[in-house]
């Protein structure tokens, strides 16, 4: 659920929900009663009427009497966890690309050397001028991300 100051175009009260709205809605009522702040009859009532609702206004509604605050605290929490996967995409994507590119510069390294004899390991420069700033650089992503989320 969406904080009211952070209501877009589409997250307006009389907007229609979408599914992502109404499980990140389930979601915060989970966490609300893992937290103590709703009853066992309580949290039933909510995620049927989360699951249910037609508008922004009715998801609203469900967590309407729970304190802002922590409201906020899961919104922090769900932003920080959407960052954290985004990064470990994007790292798995460049790893992937780095080990497709280093594959592709040994097999070339192994034909010249095979077919025309030349066996200096050229293919090391490459691998060691992308791969250390790659690898490196990893540390202090994760803990530039983990400083700077939105």
């Amino acid at each position: 659920m969406l904080p009211q100051a952070e209501y877009t175009e589409q997250h307006l009260p009389g907007a229609v929900t979408t599914d992502e709205d109404q499980q990140r809605t389930a979601q915060i009522l989970s966490r609300a009663f893992g937290d103590g702040l709703l009853f066992s009859h309580e949290i039933e009532e909510r995620l049927a009427g989360a699951y249910q609702a037609a508008t922004v206004a009715d998801l609203a509604a469900v967590t309407a009497d729970l304190p802002a605050e922590r409201l906020a605290a899961y919104e922090c929490e769900e932003r920080e966890q959407r960052l954290r996967l985004a990064c470990q995409e994007e790292r798995h994507a460049e790893v992937g690309s780095y080990l497709r590119v280093m594959t592709l510069l040994v097999l070339v390294w192994l034909g010249m050397a095979v077919f025309g004899g030349a066996w200096n390991p050229w293919p090391l420069w490459p691998a060691l001028g992308w791969g250390i700033p790659l690898f490196l650089g990893r540390r202090r992503d994760t803990a530039s991300a983990s400083l700077s989320i939105p």
